[in-house]
């Protein structure tokens, strides 16, 4: 969370909590199991802040696409690669 803190705070839906997991096996799916240790949490982080990085590298013109090879021979017709 950045910015305001947007979702921080008191009131219904909110919490100070920094991140959220829930069990959505009937009657757990409202224990936030985020500070407990398992496998399938550090998956889970690892695969958010992957998903953050490319939305980041979009943002900043990092990316770059996937082209097949009819993309590219446009492109090269168009003399944008070499």
């Amino acid at each position: 969370r950045q910015g305001l803190g947007w979702g921080m705070g008191a009131g219904p839906g909110r919490s100070l909590d920094a991140e959220y997991l829930f069990d959505l096996a009937p009657g757990a799916e409202s224990v936030n199991r985020a500070g407990e240790s398992f496998p399938e949490a550090d998956w889970l982080r690892s695969r958010l802040a992957a998903w953050v990085r490319r939305g980041l590298a979009a943002e900043i013109g990092d990316e770059q696409p996937e082209l097949d090879e009819e993309a590219r021979r446009r492109l090269r017709a168009l003399g944008y690669l070499d």
